[in-house]
């Protein structure tokens, strides 16, 4: 009898060890899969998603191969100035154009984007001119009120590509050390400078040129009421810059900030 008791109480206490070690046993592979969750998580990369104001020209009335330089353009709110001269048939700050004549050289062709085609192959794109003595390309919202850009798509045109590439009656061909800028600056509702971006748009020396579309990352300008275009360069003479100021832009975007939007209504 107490052979058998002694036997009874043996078994169960071997039952209660191989029981507390597989409830400990689970428990460190919970741990372990817990522990092996929050490294995958801290792998995984995290995208924020946000909402854009897109202008990709795309509303303008042009022909196939067009361009309209006589007056501004206006697209989702955004106002894109245009200085017309009827006397000289002249023009400064922003055109629309459709033209894509990779080939002809000089002045004739200053509509064209040398890349070929607009951003992402579509049909119609922006042009920003800008002369010292006749003003620059800007950028407004038709309503009055600051905005937040984000992105946009530059390119050269085929004017000025080709004018650095083999020079011509007006620029020198661009050597060692030649550059040419684009500078994009921000101002507020009181027209006080609050920003600024700049960007080699053909450095020989960095080998950059932006013959192709290349996106440009704008969000540095912060909260602006206005934006200014202006150019420059190496090449230079008696009348100022020689390089034709001229580049290609498309997919403007501006990011949709609800407070500013709030704040707008």
């Amino acid at each position: 009898m107490k052979k058998h008791l002694f036997l009874v109480l043996l078994f169960a206490a071997v039952a209660s060890c191989f029981t507390s070690c597989k409830k400990e046993t689970e428990e460190v592979i919970k741990e372990v899969i817990k522990e092996e969750v929050k490294e995958v998580i801290k792998e995984v990369p995290v995208e924020v998603v946000r909402d854009y104001t897109l202008v990709n020209f795309e509303c303008a009335e042009l022909s196939e191969k067009g361009h309209v330089d006589n007056k501004a353009y206006v697209e989702s709110g955004f106002v894109f100035n245009n200085n017309y001269d009827t006397t000289y048939n002249s023009w400064t700050g922003w055109a629309i154009s459709s033209e894509t004549d990779t080939v002809t050289a000089g002045y004739g062709n200053q509509f064209s984007v040398f890349a070929g085609k607009g951003a992402g192959s579509s049909k119609k794109f922006a042009v920003a001119y800008w002369t010292a003595s006749y003003g620059k390309p800007i950028i407004t919202r038709a309503d009055g009120f600051e905005f937040t850009p984000a992105t946009a798509d530059f390119a050269l045109t085929t004017y000025t590509y080709l004018s650095t590439k083999e020079g011509d009656g007006f620029a020198k061909k661009f050597a060692a050390g030649d550059f040419y800028k684009m500078t994009i600056t921000g101002f507020n509702k009181s027209d006080e400078k609050v920003s600024e971006v700049e960007f080699d748009v053909v450095n020989i020396d960095s080998k950059v040129c932006w013959k192709d579309w290349v996106r440009a990352d704008l969000s540095k300008l912060g909260k602006v009421a206005k934006l200014e275009f202006s150019f420059s360069s190496s090449d230079n003479g008696d009348y100022g810059m020689n390089t034709p100021a001229y580049i290609a832009m498309d997919n403007f975007r501006v990011l949709a900030d609800a407070e500013v939007e709030n704040k707008n209504e």
